[in-house]
């Protein structure tokens, strides 16, 4: 809905090991070390270990996104159509994507300050 700013700095997600994520009706929530979590409310691509290219809406009913819980993000890359790529370690990679023109698309948490997108 809102994209993320060509200044956005993503130099914060690299490093951080994914500890959690949580399903709820309407979200998912990936929570990881230091403190950042990502809550997403729209639409994602998770690329597996086996090369399986995923396209997902909340709310799910299945998933393989437990497979990233316990890795750390290598890379990362924003666009200023809001579309944001972790690149795992172990090649797996999430895509969280802003396709939403009427509501949030997912929110970042950075130790108490929030970007809605």
């Amino acid at each position: 809905m809102y994209g993320l700013s060509s200044t956005f700095d993503t130099s914060c997600f690299i490093g951080l090991t994914l500890e959690q994520v949580l399903f709820t009706e309407n979200t998912i929530h990936f929570s990881f070390s230091g403190k950042v979590s990502i809550t997403l409310e729209s639409s994602f691509e998770h690329h597996t270990k086996a090369g399986k290219s995923v396209q997902g809406n909340v709310p799910l009913l299945e998933s393989q996104l437990m497979e990233l819980v316990g890795e750390s993000i290598e890379s990362v890359n924003a666009s200023s159509n809001g579309t944001l790529t972790l690149r795992f370690a172990d090649g797996q990679m999430l895509v969280c994507l802003d396709d939403s023109s009427e509501y949030e698309s997912y929110q970042l948490n950075f130790d108490g300050e929030e970007v809605v997108v």
